[in-house]
């Protein structure tokens, strides 16, 4: 998520894509910063509603490794939920 001028990007993108897995021109200065932060927006977000659903059903009698098992091949599944649910489990 890279802010700054477009000619600048794609001069040093090869460097980019070295130092991490992708990199995407956002727009201006500051449009990669303000890119990353709504990402970690949705991640928290995420995060916060995969805790809910484990406490949920754990107070309805329902085990959290169930819960995890059922919802991770489906929509709400993530590589957020499969790095974070077993570290809450």
């Amino acid at each position: 998520m890279v802010g700054g001028k477009y000619d600048v990007f794609e001069r040093v993108r090869v460097i980019l894509v070295v130092m991490g897995s992708s990199a995407t021109w956002c727009g201006e200065n500051g449009a990669g910063n303000t890119t990353k932060l709504e990402n970690q927006i949705i991640v928290a977000a995420n995060i916060a509603a995969m805790s809910e659903t484990l406490v949920l059903g754990k107070k309805a009698g329902v085990r959290p490794e169930i819960i995890y098992q059922a919802i991770r091949g489906g929509l709400a599944g993530s590589a957020v939920m499969e790095a974070k649910i077993p570290m809450m489990m």
